[in-house]
């Protein structure tokens, strides 16, 4: 009687872990392409370390760039050139995935400036990347949703660390690493958001300092800047712009980034999150701060 009870406890722990698999979305993605003018390297590397994120994810079952090309290559569907909405459905299906992700690198685009005398002198170095991508229900085979953003670093490094993410080429420099980084960490978050409502949060304020649960899929280190902001009908109101202090994996402690960059006491539980870098910090400034909820 105890094995038997035994072996009936192990057919229900199981058969939960198998209907919590089955409860993540699986979701493929196509290798990204290139826009004229920017090196397919750049496209390979960010639809890898974009996979790679979303992957991170606890909502989502994603197949790697790599399998979806093999299971093309397989049945002898070409993926050169842009991959039409039909093609890459087509895929999705044969992969057994609810929605496929097709995107394109715009532009990637890497400055550096050398300045001063012989004996003093500095080198400023910052990567701009922009990408748009596609997301398809192969059940219904609608496009259910498009976006598209930039990343960019200046010399120093990215403002975001990616947990979890190690994917990269050799020959890829400091700022266009994390140019793409940046950007597969927005373009992931815009996808949890549209596909499972998932979304980073504000879970606790105590005083000047807020706490930001950030999920599974995205970490970040000391010195990330986040925009606070809530929605009201259609319109977002920009709360505050906050700086990581204290970070975790999955979670970490912020304080207002500067003077004028909003104001703390209107931000609450349940406010959301989104990374920004040092571009959109000088617009948030121009557009200002709301000054009520």
């Amino acid at each position: 009687m105890k094995k038997l009870a035994f072996a009936l406890l192990a057919v229900v722990v199981l058969a939960s872990f198998t209907a919590e698999a089955d409860e993540r979305i699986r979701a493929g993605v196509i290798r990204f392409q290139s826009s004229t003018g920017v090196e397919g390297g750049y496209a390979e590397t960010l639809s890898d370390t974009f996979a790679q994120m979303l992957g991170l994810s606890d909502k989502f079952s994603v197949m790697s760039t790599e399998q979806m090309m093999m299971i093309a290559t397989q049945n002898t569907i070409p993926l050169g050139g842009n991959i039409s909405k039909e093609t890459a459905i087509q895929i999705g299906k044969l992969a057994k995935c609810r929605y496929v992700i097709a995107g394109t690198v715009t532009s990637f685009a890497r400055t550096s400036k050398n300045s001063g005398l012989v004996v003093i002198s500095s080198h400023k170095e910052e990567t701009r990347a922009e990408a748009e991508i596609k997301v398809y229900d192969t059940k219904t085979g609608e496009e259910v949703m498009s976006a598209s953003d930039f990343g960019r670093s200046a010399q120093g490094g990215s403002n975001i660390s990616i947990y979890g993410v190690s994917k990269g080429s050799s020959n890829l420099s400091g700022t266009d690493a994390g140019a793409i980084s940046e950007l597969s960490a927005k373009l992931s978050l815009r996808v949890l958001e549209k596909l499972t409502g998932y979304f980073p949060t504000v879970t606790k304020k105590e005083g000047k300092e807020v706490t930001i649960d950030l999920g599974t899929m995205n970490g970040a280190i000391k010195g990330c800047y986040y925009r606070i902001y809530t929605v009201s009908g259609d319109e977002e109101k920009n709360l505050a712009v906050v700086k990581v202090t204290y970070a975790m994996q999955d979670s970490c402690k912020a304080v207002r980034a500067e003077k004028g960059m909003g104001d703390l006491s209107l931000v609450e539980k349940g406010d959301k999150v989104f990374p920004v870098n040092a571009i959109e910090l000088k617009e948030l400034k121009k557009k200002g701060f709301a000054e009520s909820r």
